[in-house]
């Protein structure tokens, strides 16, 4: 946000009083359509290198959307679609969660069941379990294969840094962030990345593709 220094609003507020004093029926300008749009939608972080090793080295907690406690390592043996978001957001991050939802649905119905799919909150003091339980049901998560996590800032801004991923307050309740969607193989190893909203599923479903045929049966 740009700070307006006391002298500047007076200047402005002064010529704006001498245009209406020059112009007896002043025309106020048309609204910008797009004024909104662009409000709701602040500049995207840029995505940083991943880190090349496990993330199941992670020893951090988080708690679900039903409240249980869980090991970051619980999430291992499976092929994992990870994105990171935070509630209270209304223009990118459901696009973002749209976009992990169109990789579900590319999977054949096979497929979906072996694959995991993990929203996890950077804004824990606002997503409680509660909150994300109602989120999910909102946004149409599939209970059997979404998990939505919440836990400490320090485990939050951990994770957020071996993924490559960038987030900051704006000050307003908002965050700026990077969009970025995850492929974690059955090992915790960053496998696909996908930078960016409304990129093609496509590769994503491969690498998914490729996991599950190299998994092995149980």
């Amino acid at each position: 946000m740009t700070l307006i220094r006391p002298w500047t609003a007076a200047l402005g507020a002064s010529l704006a009083l001498q245009a209406g004093a020059q112009d007896p029926h002043p025309h106020p300008a048309p609204p910008d359509p797009h004024a909104h749009h662009r409000m709701a939608k602040p500049a995207e972080e840029p995505a940083d290198a991943p880190s090349t090793d496990s993330l199941y080295q992670l020893s951090s907690r988080w708690t679900d959307s039903r409240g249980r406690q869980l090991p970051f390592t619980s999430l291992r043996g499976q092929p994992v679609v990870l994105v990171m978001f935070y509630a209270s957001c209304e223009a990118i991050c459901p696009l973002l969660l749209k976009d992990a939802q169109r990789i579900e649905r590319a999977l054949t119905p096979a497929q979906r069941q072996q694959v995991r799919f993990v929203a996890v909150s950077f804004d824990p003091q606002r997503d409680t379990p509660a909150r994300l339980a109602a989120y999910a049901q909102q946004r149409g998560l599939d209970a059997g294969r979404w998990t939505l996590l919440q836990g400490k800032e320090d485990d939050v801004e951990e994770l957020a840094a071996v993924l490559g991923m960038r987030f900051r307050p704006t000050g307003t309740g908002d965050f700026v962030h990077t969009n970025l969607i995850t492929v974690l193989g059955p090992d915790g190893v960053v496998r696909a990345r996908q930078v960016g909203l409304g990129q093609p599923v496509e590769p994503a479903v491969a690498v998914l593709s490729g996991l599950l045929e190299k998994k092995p049966a149980r």
